[in-house]
């Protein structure tokens, strides 16, 4: 390590930056993210020995605040424990900082008086956004005025006991009505696409498409769609007597994302549920970033064309690139919070989401479903044609159980077909191929942005954040632990630590493997790895599948004892179901290919063997986590009486 460090008088173990005190940069603005993403790679990039002049030329910090830097992180805390990545938060203070509360005693209101109010009042802060932002079908004004929310808020002024004589917002001569406008006038602009829905604004829809192949380069723009397959599949599955059977399915999905540039498919992922969800649209997306491998064919004679597939497989420059803007459809799997929070966190586009049942703003993607269908599965016997009408359809169902065509021949014969259609000559980008064209506009200049290197082992595609508070009754003997979707989840940290009973923590879920929870403390702390209790921790399972399996329980469909597992006894259910039932059938095999993906290796493991290094850096991270409580609780107990500021979320 450098010279740099001789003169500090640093722990050895904290020139390992896997030591230090992470950071949840969730709640931050763009710009903040920005500049502290900057930080941290100048920091890691000083940790691996680079040169100034390159650490600079990748962030643009300067030599001298990169010292500034390195000082505020190796410093340590009241518990001794470093502040690690937390110095590099934007207007993060080393040091408590509190707004005084002389401020609210001064006949004109003293700086920050209206923060510090809205601050330790959190209805008055509920009040003011949900007053500026009416919910849909409101029977109220449709935008109040600045002047009638300034009215309400001096009127919950009163009703929380706040004194009209000696404290703000009656001590201010406008009665705070200055600050509150400013206040609003910041909500407006931080929160610009609700206002744009306030005022009844299609703001998404006002992007105007310009389909021209000379105004577009490589990831540009981008179109993503969902299309269900004409092609009737089937299962095995084994009857009751014990004889195995064929039975059909559901028509299946497939979603795609396609270049509008190159008319190039970047991603697909093909979808077993009789409607596809948040997760399926996230999981194409996934597909579409992070470089894929062609699949593997076991059908004789099928084979891929030469030089054909994706382009993240083909084409270096292209390998974790990022679309500029995203066009979809305005369905509800498509706006979910989580989409629309994971493209942005993720790939920072902007979302032209047209209106439902539009294809013309989709035009490209479209078409191309067609070609789909044109290339493969209208050629096959169990296909139901384009229509209702189509004599194609006839006897599909009987021909899928005959010719025995499966998922896994389904999933062959899409990769096959869009690898061909990428290597295929395209009348509307002047009869090159989506991959020639492609390749081409890179050979003239065309930039694409790709994910930094640093993030892309840290990318989640499938996590979400909310809140949870934390449960338990030391005098009963009930250990701290936070109740999550009906389930309980905790781990030893959080066991040995009863003053956190009552904290209103945030959690980090994956919502296709919920048996582990990141759990953090209101400053950003890390509490660690929350583990599902019982046997819910046992087998992966997504958000989705435990909702449903509680929804049958709740109808009393279906029972488990605290000693079965109930993703195994809602599977044994599925099976039952699936005889006479398709929806059942869908869900079967959906379960199915979970469960071999995960055989094939793509569940991460949780548990490390004993004395291994795994478990000696867990322990030495969960004494540092200990410290980062202890530092909290003495906060909390500083400011015994007030009211903590709680994030909303909308």
């Amino acid at each position: 390590m450098r010279n740099y460090f001789d003169s500090l008088k640093i722990h050895k173990k904290y020139l390992d930056l896997k030591n230090w005190p992470g950071v949840n940069s969730y709640h931050m603005t763009k710009e903040d993210l920005d500049l502290f993403n900057r930080r941290k790679k100048a920091v890691e990039l000083y940790f691996e020995n680079y040169k100034f002049k390159d650490i600079h030329d990748a962030t643009e910090i300067q030599r001298q605040e990169l010292h500034r830097l390195l000082k505020r992180c190796l410093l340590e805390d009241k518990l001794g424990v470093i502040w690690g990545y937390r110095a590099l938060i934007p207007r993060f203070r080393i040091g408590e900082y509190n707004i005084k509360q002389d401020a609210l005693y001064q006949n004109n209101g003293g700086p920050g008086s209206f923060k510090y109010l809205i601050t330790h009042y959190t209805e008055l802060e509920e009040l003011i956004f949900n007053l500026l932002f009416r919910k849909k079908n409101s029977i109220r004004d449709k935008r109040m005025s600045k002047k009638y929310i300034h009215k309400h808020f001096i009127k919950k002024c009163k009703e929380l006991g706040i004194s009209s004589i000696n404290e703000y917002p009656f001590t201010s001569r406008d009665l705070g009505q200055r600050s509150l406008y400013a206040y609003i006038s910041g909500l407006e602009d931080k929160h610009f696409n609700k206002m744009m829905l306030r005022d009844d604004v299609e703001i998404e829809t006002k992007f105007d498409f310009d389909s021209s192949l000379n105004s577009v380069k490589p990831y540009q723009k981008v179109q993503f769609d969902g299309h269900k397959i004409d092609l009737i599949i089937s299962m095995e599955l084994t009857a009751p007597d014990g004889t195995p059977r064929y039975v059909t399915l559901s028509r299946v999905w497939i979603l795609t994302i396609i270049d509008v540039s190159t008319r190039a498919i970047i991603g697909y992922h093909l979808c077993i549920e009789t409607e596809y969800s948040s997760a399926d649209v996230l999981q194409t997306i996934k597909n579409a970033i992070v470089p894929q491998k062609n699949l593997e064919l076991a059908i004789p004679n099928l084979e891929y064309p030469i030089d054909s597939g994706l382009p993240s497989t083909l084409i270096p420059e292209v390998r974790w690139a990022l679309w500029d803007e995203f066009y979809y459809d305005n369905a509800k799997a498509n706006l979910s919070k989580i989409v629309r929070d994971r493209l942005k966190k993720i790939t920072n586009c902007r979302v032209n989401a047209g209106p439902i049942k539009s294809p013309l703003n989709r035009a490209i993607i479209e078409r191309f479903f067609g070609t789909l269908e044109r290339m493969s599965y209208h050629r096959l016997p169990s296909t139901t044609g384009s229509d209702i009408f189509d004599p194609r359809r006839k006897g599909s169902e009987e021909d899928a159980i005959k010719y025995q065509i499966t998922f896994e021949e389904l999933q062959e014969i899409t990769a096959v077909t869009i690898a061909q259609y990428n290597s295929t000559m395209h009348e509307g980008i002047y009869f090159s191929s989506p991959l020639e064209a492609m390749k081409q506009k890179i050979k003239q200049g065309a930039v694409i942005r790709t994910m930094d290197n640093y993030q892309k082992g840290e990318v989640k595609f499938f996590s979400m954040e909310t809140f949870r508070t934390i449960k338990g009754n030391s005098s009963k003997g009930r250990r701290a632990h936070i109740n999550y979707e009906n389930v309980k989840y905790t781990n030893e940290l959080l066991q040995s630590s009863p003053g956190l009973i009552g904290t209103r923590i945030m959690i980090t879920v994956d919502i296709e493997d919920i048996r582990i929870l990141e759990a953090y403390l209101e400053d950003g702390s890390s509490l660690g790895k929350l583990r599902a209790t019982g046997k819910w921790g046992a087998s992966k399972h997504s958000l989705k599948l435990r909702k449903e399996i509680y929804k049958l329980a709740y109808k009393k469909l279906l029972q488990f004892t605290s000693q079965e597992d109930p993703i195994m006894v809602y599977q044994e259910y599925l099976k039952e179901k699936a005889q006479t039932e398709k929806v059942a059938r869908n869900k079967l095999k959906s379960m199915q290919r979970n469960q071999k993906e995960k055989s094939e290796g793509e569940l991460v493991k949780i548990d490390f063997p004993k004395n291994s290094s795994a478990n000696k850096f867990e322990k030495s991270s969960d004494i540092m986590q200990q410290k980062l409580i202890e530092d909290f609780m003495k906060k909390k107990a500083t400011n015994k009486g007030k009211k903590f500021r709680r994030t909303i979320t909308y």
